[in-house]
């Protein structure tokens, strides 16, 4: 059984206890909230998410920051949908090529590698009709170079759902000569 986890005020104590009282046998790590907004459900609360980091480029880089906490903290066998915080910005190729930002995902990557954990090739994005899976192309080009194991995954959320786009992601992987075959990943306990 796997378990999605999330960053919000108080996980840092809650999740290390959760994962012990309920022992999945892996967690993917995710980012939902910032600032404790949950900044994927809408447009409007994506904005409120802008509002209270004062600009989107604030908001990445915040994004971001608990995205390396949350690794540096939990080391999920899975870090999910690598950047999520995109997903209402029709100009995120270019923030993502920002210095401040690029830094941050470059370091994310660093320690996804030196921790050996896996990165989620996220294909929900692709149900609600965006042009690539997450992460984008250049931050699975970075994590290529760095040898970084990649899966796909669909993101269910429902039984319909299940194996969505899975040939996409597979293909994807097969372009950057990837395997896309699961490796069984090891799930830490917290004492």
């Amino acid at each position: 059984m796997g378990m999605e986890i999330e960053t919000c005020t108080g996980y840092e104590k809650f999740v290390p206890w959760l994962i012990n009282k309920v022992q999945p046998d892996y967690i993917v790590g995710s980012v939902h909230f910032v600032e404790d907004v949950g900044f994927d459900y809408s447009k409007n609360e994506y904005i409120k998410a802008i509002e209270k980091t004062g600009n989107p480029d604030a908001l990445y880089c915040r994004y971001f920051d608990l995205q390396f906490e949350m690794i540096s903290l939990l080391k999920p066998a899975v870090v999910g949908h690598f950047d999520l915080i995109r997903l209402f910005d029709d100009n995120y190729r270019k923030r993502l090529s920002k210095p401040a930002i690029q830094k941050r995902i470059r370091r994310n990557l660093q320690l996804i590698k030196k921790l050996g954990l896996i990165l989620d090739l996220n294909l929900r994005s692709l149900a609600k009709g965006a042009c690539e899976p997450y992460p984008s192309t250049a931050i699975l080009d970075a994590a290529c170079r760095l040898k970084i194991p990649v899966i796909p995954g669909d993101d269910s959320h429902s039984i319909r759902s299940v194996g969505n786009f899975m040939e996409t992601g597979i293909q994807i992987l097969a372009e950057k000569r990837l395997p896309a075959q699961w490796q069984k990943p090891e799930v830490l306990h917290f004492s």
